[in-house]
């Protein structure tokens, strides 16, 4: 009897073992980042609801006052300051992603020894047309605040790996602002809870 559906429970087993493989995949490091800011936003309100759990009779009034400063710190400061860093760092991470194709692109046409081409153009509101490249020597790349140069191919590519990295340092940047503003948050919220549990 055991031999005879042995090999069906090892059917479903090894079936429910790939399910779970390729459905609920590891985050990678970014999305756990993005997702523990998400999370310190909502201690906060679980601090509150504890509160209201325990009546504003059990607090004195000068208590009262100084919890509702801090609050008002995270809610009105670090929080909004903390989204802020993210979406910047956000916009950083995608200019990386976009000279990383550019320089991929550039690479692959002196690679084929290509002189012409064809390519997809965005005229506005995100609509493209097709457009023929008549000579692939040369590329404009814009190189900040609104300014554009010509470039060729090699010259792009070498743009590229130093707007990389220029670009990774200011991510880097905000990366550690972002944690040093989630550590200032976790100090004001363990000062709440100290005032809760000594009140």
């Amino acid at each position: 009897f055991f031999f005879l559906f042995f090999p069906l429970f090892l059917f479903f087993f090894i079936l429910s073992f790939c399910f779970f493989f390729f459905f609920f995949k590891q985050k990678t490091a970014y999305e756990m980042l993005r997702s523990l800011v998400g999370s310190e936003m909502c201690i906060r309100d679980r601090y509150q609801r504890r509160v209201r759990g325990q009546g504003e009779s059990a607090m004195s009034v000068d208590d009262s006052a100084k919890l509702a400063k801090f609050e008002s710190f995270i809610h009105d400061k670090l929080e909004p300051e903390l989204q802020h860093v993210m979406h910047t760092r956000d916009v950083i991470f995608q200019q990386i992603s976009e000279y990383l194709a550019l320089q991929e692109t550039c690479r692959r046409v002196l690679e084929r020894d290509q002189t012409t081409m064809k390519t997809m153009v965005d005229i506005g509101s995100n609509v493209f047309m097709q457009a023929a490249v008549p000579d692939t020597s040369n590329i404009i790349v814009e190189i900040g605040l609104g300014f554009h140069l010509e470039f060729s191919l090699e010259e792009a590519i070498q743009f590229c790996t130093q707007k990389e990295a220029h670009l990774e340092k200011k991510a880097e940047t905000l990366t550690q602002r972002a944690a040093e503003i989630k550590a200032h948050i976790k100090v004001t919220l363990g000062a709440i809870q100290e005032m809760m549990t000594s009140g």
